[in-house]
């Protein structure tokens, strides 16, 4: 492992020790071991506020209907993901849509007229950001669906 060591001298004459290590797979690591008090005696640069990103609501959406995302939605909601639930093994399945607002197009996250060659659920990743209003999950004959996300 190579090691280098290098003292930096900041604009008020405080110094920062910095090391830098190289090891055997080529990856770089830095240590500061000594950091200089900013104002006040204390090393406290800012404060970050971390909005609540817990994607911790879903929202199930029965066959044949259209569902609006949270009680009432908004610009801004969070549609994580769709389980896409089969009804039968037996039945055609229907087209699940979603909506971006109740005006905006459909777009098709799922589209078959044959039934499933199995019972199993189906999950399909969106990771998108409502910029009209509420999401609206349209699912067609005979496939339900469980929206995942953050919903108002």
């Amino acid at each position: 492992m190579a090691h280098a060591s290098d003292t930096i001298r900041i604009a008020d004459k405080t110094t920062v020790t910095q090391q830098m290590a190289v090891d055997s797979d080529g990856k770089i690591g830095v240590t500061i071991s000594s950091f200089p008090a900013l104002a006040g005696s204390t090393n406290l640069i800012g404060k970050v506020d971390i909005a609540n990103t817990d994607i911790d609501d879903y929202e199930a959406v029965p066959a044949s209907t259209t569902g609006v995302l949270g009680s009432t939605g908004a610009v801004g909601d969070y549609l994580s993901r769709i389980l896409l639930i089969p009804g039968s093994t037996t039945g055609a399945v229907g087209t699940v849509s979603i909506r971006d607002g109740s005006t905006a197009a459909a777009m098709n996250v799922f589209v078959t007229s044959a039934a499933f060659s199995n019972n199993l659920p189906i999950s399909i990743p969106l990771g998108a950001k409502s910029v009209v209003g509420a999401w609206n999950v349209l699912t067609g004959a005979n496939v339900s669906a469980i929206a995942f996300g953050k919903f108002t």
